[in-house]
């Protein structure tokens, strides 16, 4: 598995000692890992699109756009849900303010070679379960686009409808085979003809829910205790 990793910090040291942990953790685990490194963070929104990174450590006291304005930058303009944030930060005030772009975690400097080793392998673990394609055909073409790009999936009359951030793909089928396909760790139900990824959740409501590319979905209300429940343990692991 290749994965693109950015770093984007004006502290030079730092930036140098922790791409030289992660590529000691590739080169120790075998992994293949593409790593670049912005010390600025006007160049690095500048060059996101064309790197197209799966995960990024990101300082959030960053000078010009400081970290929580890139995250929000990433998710809510680029509607990027596959991206992994880590957060870095010489402070640890900053939860509530990040709890709404979904890091994936939040490391306090000085950063340790430990620290940088546990966090990748849980990641490399996740990507690999969460990078397992969801796999469908329509006419005569098989089609195969990994779980964690999908924002969510909808039945209409007798149609499978695959909604990404690029496109929206559309064949004939079942949305219960749909279920069968997918990581639970990922998505949940929220009525009979609609399944979220919960990574792309922007805001929850006790009956809707906005998604990263701001499309508003009705929660049912068979399924509010049971989404509730399920996002709390996403989220906290409770």
């Amino acid at each position: 598995m290749k994965l693109k990793i950015g770093i984007c910090d004006d502290e030079k040291n730092f930036c140098n000692n922790l791409e030289m942990y992660i590529l000691k953790f590739a080169k120790d685990y075998s992994y293949d890992f593409e790593v670049d490194v912005w010390n600025d963070s006007v160049s690095f929104c500048s060059d996101i699109i064309k790197f197209n990174p799966d995960i990024i450590f990101l300082d959030i006291e960053i000078p010009s756009y400081n970290g929580i304005y890139v995250g929000n930058f990433i998710r809510e303009s680029l509607h990027k849900s596959n991206i992994e944030i880590i957060f870095v930060s010489h402070k640890t005030s900053y939860a509530m303010d990040l709890f709404k772009l979904h890091p994936y975690d939040f490391l306090v400097k000085p950063v340790t070679p430990q620290h940088v080793y546990s966090l990748l392998s849980e990641l490399c673990n996740l990507m690999s379960i969460s990078d397992n394609s969801y796999v469908f055909s329509y006419k005569n073409n098989i089609f195969r686009i990994p779980q964690r790009e999908i924002i969510y999936i909808y039945s209409r009359n007798r149609y499978v409808n695959i909604c990404t951030s690029e496109e929206t793909y559309c064949y004939i089928g079942k949305l219960k085979d749909s279920w069968n396909q997918i990581s639970k760790k990922r998505f949940c139900s929220i009525s009979k003809s609609f399944i979220v990824n919960m990574h792309c959740i922007k805001v929850t409501r006790p009956s809707e829910v906005t998604m990263i590319n701001g499309d508003v979905l009705t929660i049912s209300r068979s399924c509010r205790d049971t989404f509730r429940k399920t996002f709390a343990v996403f989220n906290w692991g409770e």
